[in-house]
């Protein structure tokens, strides 16, 4: 990403930023590194595991939805990927978070943000597109 790009992108950031309330930047546990290899399904029962990565580490509430909902979109560019049932996914996992929650939500949306740049930081391949869909708005 270039200057002029990054300049872009943290002008959205600050836009986005004037949009939350402050209320909602209160500070949770994180688990780090959330993504369906943390995940397990036995029927009904869903558990979370893989704690012990996060050190401590806090953020917002979006944060480990938006790092799940970002290794869901990674799905999209794998050979075998269905971009249409993972986009499916994605909704319903919003839905299911809170009711009326879409990407477009101004502190998720920042949580995608931050994802992203993570990713560009490692040069993943597969982040360069969302870096125009997500960063550039």
């Amino acid at each position: 990403m270039g200057p002029a790009e990054r300049d872009r992108a943290l002008g959205r950031a600050a836009l986005l930023l004037d949009r939350v309330p402050r209320w909602a930047l209160r500070a949770v546990p994180l688990h780090g590194d959330f993504s369906p290899e943390n995940v397990i399904v036995d029927g009904l029962q869903i558990t979370a595991i893989d704690f012990d990565v996060s050190g401590g580490a806090v953020g917002t509430r979006f944060h480990d939805l938006a790092s799940l909902y970002v290794s869901f979109e990674r799905m999209k560019a794998r050979p075998f990927g269905d971009p249409a049932f993972v986009a499916e996914l994605q909704r319903t996992l919003l839905a299911s978070f809170e009711v009326g929650l879409t990407e477009e939500a101004p502190l998720f949306r920042l949580a995608l943000m931050d994802r992203v740049a993570r990713h560009l930081a490692t040069r993943a391949p597969w982040s360069r597109g969302l870096c125009r869909r997500w960063l550039e708005g």
